[in-house]
């Protein structure tokens, strides 16, 4: 299925988007959106720890689990009339 890594990429950008759009209440926008279609993967402190390969299939991945998790950050959006 997926790495270990690219599940680790993943997982640590899905707690960032919704620390951001939830939490701080920062806005809502869809998780590949968030991902700027897989640049934050590139654009981290960690990015040079992994493989392109490794990249493109946390972008894989990401785009496989967004439609659900776009349904679960829409349902706790706290913007006020939303």
């Amino acid at each position: 299925m997926y790495s270990k890594a690219a599940k680790m990429m993943v997982a640590e950008q899905i707690m960032n988007m919704l620390s951001n759009n939830v939490l701080s209440g920062c806005g809502m926008e869809s998780f590949i959106g968030w991902l700027e279609d897989g640049d934050a993967f590139y654009n981290t402190e960690y990015a040079e720890q992994y493989t392109d390969e490794q990249i493109e299939e946390a972008i894989a991945l990401a785009k496989e689990i967004t439609p659900e998790l776009d349904e679960i950050s829409w349902k706790l959006n706290v913007e006020p009339g939303e």
